[in-house]
């Protein structure tokens, strides 16, 4: 009996320690709470201008009334509010990722939460605010694509690189178009950003214009970076360093979350190393009949430097009159003649073979002869294939309305057809082999799943883990992509087994 009333004696005196510790707890995290007098304070909305921590503004989103901050340079311990008001605030930490944050003077006051986020922040202020960037009205559209419009332009990441105004925030002026073709009439806009000098964004190379991706039609929003890692894996041993960069980001425009994108270079002269007498193409549609007799029948005398028109199924992105005639002249004889050997003599071999057996892989269907860029070092050097926009891959493909969707089917019966029409059938019997080569050596440690596994798993972790994917599909659509990045994983596989099946 006595050991019961021990026993009974000892849970309530733990039960009442523990309710102590928890109000010591409680009253530590109030910092000076209780020393707010709530009934002579109005709240008001505008008092406060911004929050900086450790250097850096904290980007607003007027829908949530959230201020976001990049996770690894948020310090909680080193805040300022910026206000025409003197002000005072108490913090109070919600989560490993969220805080509370009162902010008072001694006439108002406002509440808000701190979101910390494991990606980059972009935020983009375009001050003349003439159209909403998400108008879908065609028409806008036009005039949007024409227009360069003049924007702020922030980054903030502690991995940035540059600096300005002595805070960590990278923050520039810059030009800012929506960029694309078909993918303009989706609500989502990719942009073009142009400075006026080269910056080193997010560790990538230092270069004047990028771009920011929507990845709107890809539910898996993988599928161009996933592309970009495993080409720069294939990608060796170049004469030239054609390798494609770009981190995942989370953009803000005029205070209002407009969800995850990839921010990236595009691909430039001095990227491919285009020398003042060289050449750079990109292949915008596929190429057919209409678009060599266009080569055949050319003005090629075009006296413009920058050679910035459209040529057949090209946009041409520099040029000189000569080394518009030597490519011309070699793209002619590789199409129209269907002479592979030719190959050897215009095409670097390596780049050639290693793009050829890449798509192939990947499944890139839209990628055979248009979405890649030729280019010229000079007019004495050999065509250099690069590949671009890399979402219609790992077995995604158009539907009849261009409506997005997951992989419907792991069958991959047409996959013969597609290799021997698109590639193979084009090739002469070398050339085959030199990518059947190629293929059984990226085997051994690029083409396979660990490989793959490891890249998958990264992107959920960023994705997924971060909260990111979640916040752009609330944004903008419902999808899942833990759901997609495994449809991707199986269709891996099962493309591994078809190909070893194929070159054997």
């Amino acid at each position: 009996m006595r050991s019961n009333i021990y026993k009974n004696c000892k849970r309530l005196l733990l039960v009442i320690l523990g309710f102590l510790l928890i109000i010591v707890c409680f009253i530590e995290n109030k910092d000076n709470f209780d020393e707010i007098d709530y009934s002579s304070l109005v709240y008001n909305d505008k008092f406060v201008v911004g929050v900086v921590s450790n250097n850096n503004y904290g980007v607003y989103d007027k829908n949530n009334q959230f201020y976001y901050f990049s996770k690894n340079i948020f310090n909680s311990t080193d805040i300022h509010i910026v206000s025409p008001y003197e002000v005072k605030y108490s913090i109070q930490k919600i989560s490993d990722d969220e805080y509370y944050i009162y902010i008072y003077s001694d006439r108002f006051f406002q509440e808000r939460v701190i979101k910390l986020l494991d990606n980059s922040i972009i935020s983009i202020v375009d001050f003349r605010k003439l159209n909403d960037f998400s108008n879908t009205n065609f028409n806008l559209l036009n005039v949007y694509k024409r227009e360069e419009r003049n924007i702020l332009f922030q980054i903030m990441d502690n991995d940035t690189y540059e600096h300005f105004s002595g805070l960590d925030n990278f923050s520039s002026a810059a030009n800012l178009r929506v960029r694309g073709s078909s993918s303009t009439l989706f609500p989502k806009k990719s942009f073009k950003l142009e400075f006026s000098s080269k910056k080193a964004l997010l560790g990538m190379a230092s270069d004047d214009d990028w771009i920011l991706d929507a990845l709107y039609m890809d539910k898996s929003k993988i599928r161009n970076m996933l592309s970009y890692d495993l080409w720069n894996e294939v990608n060796d041993n170049q004469s030239i360093n054609n390798d494609l960069h770009g981190q995942f980001v989370e953009v803000f425009i005029n205070n209002e979350y407009d969800g995850l994108f990839v921010l990236k270079q595009k691909v430039g002269k001095g990227m491919l190393n285009v020398s003042k007498d060289g050449f750079l193409a990109k292949a915008v549609n596929h190429i057919n009949d209409d678009y060599i007799s266009e080569f055949m029948s050319a003005d090629l005398n075009i006296n413009n430097d920058n050679c910035k028109f459209v040529l057949g199924n090209l946009e041409l992105k520099y040029c000189t009159d000569d080394s518009l005639k030597v490519f011309v002249d070699r793209i002619n004889t590789y199409y129209n003649d269907f002479n592979y050997d030719n190959v050897i003599s215009d095409f670097d071999i390596k780049s050639y073979i290693n793009y050829y057996t890449f798509i192939s892989f990947i499944s890139g269907v839209d990628n055979v002869s248009k979405n890649l860029y030729y280019s010229l070092v000079d007019v004495n050097s050999k065509l250099f294939i690069t590949p671009w926009d890399m979402d219609l891959t790992w077995g995604l493909d158009w539907t009849n309305s261009n409506k997005m969707y997951s992989i419907f089917s792991m069958d991959l019966s047409s996959d013969i057809n597609w290799l021997n029409s698109k590639i193979i059938n084009n090739m002469d019997e070398m050339t085959v082999s030199l990518m059947k080569k190629r293929y059984w050596e990226l085997r051994k440690n690029v083409i396979t799943m660990d490989n793959i596994n490891s890249y998958l798993d990264s992107y959920k972790n960023t994705l997924v883990n971060s909260g990111a994917a979640q916040r752009d599909s609330d944004r903008w659509y419902q999808y899942d992509v833990e759901y997609e990045i495994e449809q991707i994983r199986e269709w891996a596989r099962k493309r591994i087994d078809f190909l070893d099946e194929y070159f054997k």
